[in-house]
């Protein structure tokens, strides 16, 4: 096998883990929202514990959403380094698209960051809607429904 050749094979297997790592981060994500919104409606009806593992379980995800695309830009700069070697643009062309955004005037910039990077203000929600909820709702609430039906079967 020629240098180029192993090149390419180096590049599709790079290219296949950038894939495998993009459905690892929306598999995290759709298990986050689902699992946020379950656990925000059960912390209404049975505990408001559940609030807090909201902020929790999801701190714990954007973690995780940082360390995949640790990897991720480690990969995609190392698929645009490979490109260089064997005359390819996919990667480069990708990343010089979302980093354009950068180079654009300061409305546009706003508007570019926040579409390339809203699915941290996902977890950041969910973390302060879980706080919020658990601190701010008392527990006395009437419309905290395990409460309610514990004070009338206490009467």
């Amino acid at each position: 096998m020629s240098d180029a050749e192993s090149k390419i094979e180096e590049w599709k297997m790079v290219r296949s883990t950038i894939v495998e790592f993009d459905n690892i981060l929306l598999q995290l994500r759709t298990v986050d929202v689902t699992a946020s919104i379950v656990m925000l409606g059960a912390g209404f009806e049975y505990s408001r514990w559940l609030l807090v593992l909201v902020s929790l379980l999801n701190f714990v995800f954007w973690l995780l959403e940082w360390h995949y695309h640790l990897y991720l830009n480690s990969l995609a700069d190392h698929a645009i380094s490979l490109e260089s070697e064997i005359g390819f643009n996919l990667t480069h062309i990708l990343k010089s698209t979302r980093d354009s955004y950068k180079n654009k005037s300061n409305i546009k910039k706003i508007r570019g960051y926040l579409v390339s990077n809203g699915y941290h203000f996902v977890y950041l929600i969910f973390i302060i809607v879980g706080l919020y909820l658990f601190f701010f709702i008392s527990k006395s609430d009437p419309f905290l429904v395990a409460n309610h039906l514990n004070n009338t079967t206490n009467t």
